[in-house]
């Protein structure tokens, strides 16, 4: 009996001994396999989702929409403004460039400064890839860039029609157009070899008139329509509204190459639909625009 059961006991050992070393392989495999899991999603995120027609109230924001499509060489804005009280907004085509710049194709109420007054018409500006960056408590990275380019056209009975930028041969192109079929190039300014990149700052929005001002609506419809070029045709752009990316922004356009327009609404309604919108106040207006396609070419 004594020798069955040092037997027994040994039996019991090596099998309690297997079960174990079965128990801590299967841990071992799942820990690992949730590791690999992890590390991809981690390594893989994926490209931004948003819906391409909704309605957003846009408070404390440019108001409008952000463009979501391929990297490109050229976009077109159409815009109709009906209503717009008070008269100090600008309508703006901003475009971030895949070496850092940021560009900026404008009509405002208040473009041009003329014996005292100010004029209505279409305007530029260039901003440098960012520099001088340094790490906030927070972990943001904050960046300066600075100002390289600034023109500015005088242009009457342009409330409605079209702002255009092209980069051709590393020179971006200033432009637009008021039938939609003839497009008037006032300005342009080197960039080098870049191409038109989906992010935040690239994006059809209106603001304050300049200078970092928000305007507050009392009224207003303002009609937009975004197009990308995709080397042969203009296409209605992939876009979302404004608010919708600024308030989750992906981690993929948190960096310091993300520029950002200074001019905001203070309150609007933004309807939108496959690259068309209607900014409006009070009142929201749920139905899509019906817009012109562009007649030139960039």
């Amino acid at each position: 009996m004594g020798v069955l059961r040092v037997i027994g006991l040994v039996f019991l050992g090596l099998f309690l001994l297997a079960l174990a070393l079965v128990i801590g392989a299967g841990i071992l495999f799942l820990i690992t396999h949730t590791h690999q899991i992890q590390t991809t999603n981690q390594t893989s995120p994926q490209s931004p989702q948003y819906p391409t027609t909704g309605l957003a109230l846009s408070q404390n924001y440019p108001a409008g929409l952000v463009y979501l499509g391929p990297n490109t060489t050229a976009l077109t804005a159409y815009y109709c403004v009906n209503t717009a009280i008070p008269n100090t907004y600008s309508i703006q085509l901003n475009a971030q460039l895949s070496n850092g710049y940021w560009i900026q194709d404008v009509y405002s109420t208040m473009a041009y400064e003329v014996n005292g007054v100010w004029e209505p018409g279409f305007g530029e500006d260039v901003w440098s890839p960012p520099g001088n960056c340094v790490t906030e408590s927070n972990g943001v990275i904050s960046c300066q860039s600075s100002l390289v380019s600034l023109y500015s056209v005088v242009v009457y009975g342009a409330t409605c029609g079209w702002l255009i930028i092209a980069i051709k041969n590393g020179i971006a192109y200033f432009g637009y157009s008021l039938d939609g079929l003839n497009a008037h190039w006032y300005y342009t300014y080197p960039v080098g070899n870049a191409t038109i990149v989906p992010n935040l700052g690239t994006q059809l929005v209106v603001g304050g008139y300049g200078n970092g001002e928000w305007v507050n609506f009392t009224n207003a419809n303002i009609v937009l329509a975004l197009y990308y070029w995709n080397g042969t045709t203009w296409l209605p752009a992939p876009s979302t509204a404004y608010s919708m990316v600024a308030r989750n922004l992906p981690p993929q356009w948190v960096n310091p190459n993300t520029a950002n327009t200074e001019e905001a609404v203070y309150n609007a309604w933004v309807y939108w639909d496959n690259g068309r919108a209607i900014v409006s106040w009070p009142e929201p207006v749920n139905q899509t625009p019906q817009v012109p396609s562009p007649g030139f070419t960039p």
